[in-house]
């Protein structure tokens, strides 16, 4: 009997143990549930199932997302671009310094931001927050490069930002990466903190928390409808922004066939960027439209000298562009040409030469010049003649047609420059002789001024 007891109590004794275990266990779970994987450190989620950054994530496609994050990513840039500043400019004052209590409102704004779940349950407080903001204390922009989601649940996504810092519009040699969680059920975002990810590179493992985000004041988003025209402007500020300051991602910016057959090379491009950094910042597009093809969308679109920007954007913000029609001659273009008699073959590879001029694209209008006219008049020299056509033709141009004649296999068309902007009243009169070649190519000489 004794014996029949004591197998009892160790049953019993066995029983309480294994209880023990599971609510320990259970306690654990719940307790590590829905944070961050990454480093040492930090807690573990129940679900051990790897989201892989640009692996596994997804380059941002939908455009009202992309212009939600990136709404988000400005107003952050504002506020913490305020709080690591020293001074602010006031029409009353002049110079103000940014007082203590300034910079204490800033963060309190910008603590609103930032995921509290994440940052309670890590015991971060608001000032552990200013290294994440000290990122930026040598920026007063940011810019985005690459954008990726993940989504963890159907109302919850990460989004995952590859930004650039710029000061003054100079890109700063710094890349910063911002992750933000995004709300779709309750409107709400949240910044998570930089030690959640800040030893994770893209290609490697992170996981984070798919519970819903609290409103506050600050950190609700709203939707917004983009129209083709604020894509236009966006296309147009990226592309004037790199050209000026980060030529060799500007450079990037054209196809390989583009930019081989326009430039030639990249010392080429460069020099063309830097003998037109004026025009360059001045450009302000005044017509666009827009043609819709299988894999992109292209945004054809003018600037005030008539000149042409084709951007074909395959998807939100990833483009490739191009200056001009007659680089890359299209089958309309050869089909029009080959169908027309000689004066109009002439004419269009005059309008063709206008648009070289009117696009400072001196080496190209140099390469089709004869080549005894350009080697007694220019020395065969590209530099030699921009310097003579920015003298002799400093205007942007618009051409009328005179009289044609034909001398011993040269044509000859008489032709009226006249300034586009209406600015110079004063009008070139030229004579243009032209040799046609094989295809759509020609050779061709004018009067020297």
């Amino acid at each position: 009997m004794e014996k029949k007891y004591t197998w009892i109590k160790i049953i019993v004794i066995l029983l309480v143990i294994l209880i023990c275990i599971v609510l320990l266990l259970y306690f654990l779970i719940n307790r590590n549930s829905k944070n961050i994987v990454g480093d040492e450190g930090n807690y573990t989620p129940t679900d051990t199932t790897p989201v892989k950054l640009v692996e596994n994530m997804k380059e941002v496609d939908v455009r009202s997302y992309y212009y939600i994050i990136k709404n988000i990513v400005n107003n952050y840039s504002d506020y913490v671009v305020q709080y690591n500043t020293d001074t602010y400019y006031s029409r009353a004052e002049g110079e103000v310094e940014i007082s203590d209590e300034d910079r204490q409102a800033y963060l309190d704004i910008i603590y609103n931001l930032y995921d509290k779940e994440y940052m309670e349950q890590n015991n971060i407080t608001k000032n552990d927050l200013i290294e994440d903001i000290k990122q930026y204390d040598d920026a007063d922009e940011i810019e985005i490069k690459k954008m990726y989601y993940q989504d963890m649940s159907e109302d919850i996504t990460i989004y995952i930002v590859q930004t650039t810092l710029l000061n003054k519009h100079k890109y700063i040699d710094k890349e910063v990466i911002l992750a933000i969680k995004l709300d779709k059920k309750n409107g709400t975002f949240a910044i998570i903190p930089k030690n959640a990810y800040d030893k994770i590179n893209l290609g490697e493992n992170i996981k984070y928390s798919d519970s819903s985000i609290e409103k506050n004041i600050y950190n609700q988003y709203k939707f917004q409808i983009i129209d083709d025209l604020q894509i236009v402007e966006d296309l147009s500020e990226k592309y004037i922004n790199t050209m000026l300051y980060n030529r060799e991602q500007a450079y990037d910016l054209f196809s390989e066939e583009y930019r081989d057959k326009r430039f030639g090379s990249y010392e080429n491009f460069s020099k063309f960027v830097e003998n037109n950094l004026k025009e360059i910042a001045g450009i302000s597009f005044e017509q666009y439209l827009v043609n819709t093809y299988d894999g992109y969308k292209e945004y054809v679109c003018k600037d005030q000298y008539e000149n042409l920007y084709i951007f074909k954007d395959t998807s939100v913000m990833n483009f490739k562009v191009e200056l001009d029609t007659y680089t890359m001659e299209n089958s309309k273009f050869t089909d029009t040409y080959n169908s027309s008699n000689t004066e109009y073959k002439v004419m269009m590879n005059i309008d063709k030469w206008i648009q070289m001029i009117n696009c400072r694209d001196y080496r190209s209008a140099f390469n089709v010049l004869d080549e005894t006219f350009r080697t007694t008049n220019f020395n065969n020299d590209v530099d030699k003649f921009e310097e003579y056509m920015r003298y002799s033709f400093p205007d942007h141009y618009k051409v009328e047609y005179g009289d044609y004649s034909e001398e011993t296999g040269i044509s000859i068309k008489e032709i009226t420059l006249t300034d586009i902007t209406g600015k110079n009243t004063d009008t070139i009169e030229e004579n243009i002789y032209m040799q046609l070649k094989d295809g759509t190519d020609f050779v061709m000489s004018f009067n020297l001024i």
